[in-house]
Parts: structure tokens; sequence; C-alpha cells
């Protein structure tokens, strides 16, 4: 009885401390929003286009860390308890960087918003293309993704080549407006030396999909010399790569897609060999419910080292699983 009434009593403090918590949170968003709405003010009286301004340069950096500091957490928590008060200390600091950025913006931006801010990229309909050629090394599983794109481009024709650097080089120097590149299959995981030659070749992503063959698949991408965004039946896709300063940040970057919305489907450690420096992370994210803007707000003000490798649409069947 002694012991059921204690459980008791504890639920209940619990469940106080629960309101309060609750009303402190609550009460601390309302000020983080403020603080928020005053970072795009002083943004939008010197940019033109926020968004922009996010994507491709560096000052609005400099304004948001100012700004920042200001609204350092200041919760004072036990000093009996180190480690738990480190952690949760973090998790406020993320929290507070994840909702100010999802509120620096003040309208709704899709993924093919986020292309064009980034890259510039151009939007294209499906069935717009006439007479285009598609590079690519022929094989059955290169044939059904030749396939698969093509249904979306329109009138395309197959320009064949002897391997797949040679489908990034023709695509890169105008002999093709497009190339096939296999990025990932069931048997070896991510391809290193062919995302290497498509980033020699300075090439966009455009459509992807993934092949299976029996048990196994492999996922092919189509990409263009221009930047292009696909308006195409699909799941949006964003991949990007990080050299983090520890790996905790993966763990960061993962609770903030989780804040914005955005799915992680992939992650890849690249070797030191293909990445050129030590703790290398690919990361592949679904973002057709995300707010993929302030996602990518927190990438940059949070990890401006970070490299987007590319917004596309995967037209897989079931949209990029």
């Amino acid at each position: 009885m002694e012991n059921e009434l204690a459980h008791g009593a504890i639920k209940k403090n619990i469940e106080r401390a629960d309101g309060r918590a609750t009303s402190a949170v609550i009460t601390r968003a309302a000020y983080l929003c403020d603080a928020a709405n005053f970072i795009s003010d002083e943004l939008s009286a010197v940019y033109a286009d926020i968004f922009d301004e996010i994507c491709t340069g560096d000052d609005a950096r400099g304004i948001y860390a100012e700004r920042r500091a200001d609204v350092e957490s200041k919760i004072a928590l036990s000093n009996s308890l180190p480690r738990s008060k480190k952690y949760i200390s973090h998790g406020i600091e993320i929290f507070d960087s994840c909702f100010i950025c999802s509120k620096i913006h003040r309208q709704k931006y899709s993924a093919g918003d986020a292309a064009r801010a980034f890259f510039g990229a151009a939007k294209i309909q499906k069935g717009a293309e006439n007479n285009a050629k598609i590079a690519f090394v022929a094989g059955k599983q290169a044939n059904a993704a030749f396939e698969m794109f093509a249904r979306f481009l329109g009138t395309v024709s197959a320009f064949g080549v002897e391997s797949f650097s040679d489908a990034c080089d023709a695509a890169s120097e105008g002999d093709a407006d497009y190339c096939i590149v296999p990025l990932e299959n069931s048997a070896e995981g991510r391809l290193d030396g062919f995302y290497n030659a498509v980033g020699k070749a300075g090439l966009y992503p455009l459509l992807g999909c993934r092949i299976g063959d029996g048990d196994g698949y492999t996922r092919f991408v189509l990409f263009s010399r221009r930047a292009l965004y696909a308006e195409a039946d699909g799941m949006s896709m964003m991949q990007i790569r990080l050299t983090a300063d520890r790996m905790g940040d993966v763990s960061d970057i993962l609770s903030a897609a989780d804040f914005f919305g955005a799915d992680v489907t992939r992650i890849d450690t690249i070797p030191l060999s293909a990445a050129g420096r030590e703790n290398s992370i690919d990361m592949i994210f679904k973002v057709n419910d995300a707010d993929i803007a302030g996602f990518i707000t927190f990438l940059r003000f949070e990890y401006p080292q970070f490299y987007l490798f590319g917004i596309f649409t995967d037209i897989s069947e079931g949209g990029g699983r």
C-alpha cells in the first residue's frame, strides 16, 4: 500500500513538472519566434530574396550568428549531473537553431524552389525534350533506366559509350544532352569512382531510379550539364556531403532533418581515398513534405562546409524507396 502511494505521488509530481515544462517551452518558442522575425527583418532590409542569399552567399550567416548568440540557452541544470547537463543543453541548442531557421522564412518553398535558389535550376516538365541524346553504357539494368527516364523526358535517343566516365564526358562536352550513371548497388554500396567522374564533369542530377535484378538493385541517376529540376511524379530527394568536425554532427543533422520533416534514406561514410579528407559523410533525404528551406537554412548557418550534391526526383515505382 505504501509503495502504491509513493508511486502515485511520484507520478503526480512528474505530471505537475511536465505541465510547468510545457508552459515554459511554449513561452520560450514564442520568444524564439520573435528572434527569428528580427533576423528575417534584418535580412529583408538588405536582400531582395532572403532564401537566395542564404543559399549562395555568406553574409546572411554572419547576421544569424550574431543574433543567435543573443538567445543562447541559459537554463541552469544541476552540476551533480554533468553528463546529463551537457546532453540536455546541447539538445536545447539544436532545437533553438532548428526553430529559428524554420521561422526565418515567411513563405513555403518547394524542392524545385530550393533547386532554383541554390543552383539557378530551371524547371522541366514531362515530355519537354525533343531529340535529346542520353549517353550511357548499354546493359540490362541501364537499358531499363534509360526507358524510365525517356518516358519522362519525351523524344530522346541513346548515345552509346564504352564507359560511364565517357558518358559523363559526353554530357559535359555537349556530345550528349544527358548521361546515365549508376551511383549505388546492393553488392558494393556507394560507387565512389562514378561519383568522382560526375564531380569532375560538373554535372547536375535530374532524375533517379532503382532498378531491381533478382534480390539486388542498382540506383541510376540521370545527369545534365544544365541545372534543371524535374517536375515529375515521384519522390523529391536532397543529397548532401559533409566533412564532420566530430561524428556527433551526424546525429545533430539527423535530429534537424526529423524536425524539418526530411526522412533520411541512406548514409555513407566516404573513404579517405575518395573524399580526400577524413570524416566525410554522404546523406540522402526524402524532402517531398519537408520544410526544405528551413533545413537548408539550418545546414548553411550551422554547417557552412556542407556541400549540396543535388536536389532531384526519384521516379522509381513507389517514389524513391
